[in-house]
């Protein structure tokens, strides 16, 4: 969901949680559930205008906060932690980044 919700933003611009959540045919609880947890970590801006609006993070910035992150990171702790529950969590989380990434090539 919050792949569809970026991608959504990216492709269309601003909008409130009830435009999105019309935009890609989901409810809105589920579209605001989404958008809390994008906001806190940084993926989706959000600013008063009216109402709530939302935008996506620039895919630069996201990359290069990604690559900065992963460069810190030792490869023996990253290994320390990986448990077969974690590794059903890190496949859907490249899932949706292939698909953010797939479906920004295509709007280019």
């Amino acid at each position: 969901l919050e792949a569809q919700i970026y991608v959504t933003l990216i492709r269309d611009g601003e909008m409130s949680g009830y435009q999105i959540a019309k935009k890609i045919n989901i409810s809105r609880s589920s579209v605001y559930a989404a958008l809390e947890p994008m906001y806190e970590k940084g993926i989706v801006l959000s600013r008063m205008e009216g109402a709530q609006v939302y935008s996506a993070q620039s895919p630069e910035i996201l990359f290069e906060r990604l690559r900065k992150e992963y460069n810190n990171t030792s490869k023996e702790e990253v290994l320390k932690h990986v448990e077969p529950e974690n590794l059903r969590n890190d496949f859907n989380r490249v899932k949706a980044s292939q698909l953010i990434i797939e479906s920004a090539v295509v709007i280019e």
